[in-house]
């Protein structure tokens, strides 16, 4: 048995993008460019960004070539931070406040007791109301004093 097939007949594309097809691509002029690093530089976030330049949502993660661009400009953005905490000489209280907002860092806070040592354990005792004051609780601390 043979199939009779038309050889004439051109080939249907099925499914998937076909070149030419759905909307032209956004063009971004470099004046653009030079506003969104700006803002990225003082790290505005994607959706900030996006309404700035009356772009529509999500535009940055779609388009591999501003998102870079982005991302870059905000790895300069922490280092600017990181140069101006090590170069703050009168007021460090802003260079704390963006290095743990923005960088993550951290105070790291150790608590020891006399000239180093371990903290001693505290030792509470709760004793039951006296009648002068029948609503409250007494408590007594029977820790060692430092």
């Amino acid at each position: 048995m043979t199939e009779n097939k038309p050889e004439n007949k051109p080939k249907r594309k099925v499914g998937g993008a076909r070149e030419g097809a759905g909307r032209p691509k956004r063009e971004v002029s470099e004046e653009d460019m030079i506003k969104v690093e700006q803002y990225a530089l003082e790290n505005c976030q994607n959706a900030t960004i996006e309404g700035l330049m009356g772009w529509p949502n999500d535009f940055i993660n779609k388009r591999p070539d501003i998102s870079k661009r982005v991302k870059e400009k905000r790895q300069e953005h922490k280092r600017l931070i990181r140069e101006s905490q090590f170069h703050q000489r009168k007021n460090p209280v802003m260079a704390i406040f963006l290095g743990k907002n923005v960088l993550g860092q951290t105070d790291k806070q150790e608590l020891t007791g006399k000239d180093g040592q371990p903290l001693a354990p505290l030792h509470i005792t709760v004793l039951p109301p006296s009648d002068s004051a029948p609503n409250t609780t007494n408590v007594l601390n029977t820790g060692d004093k430092q």
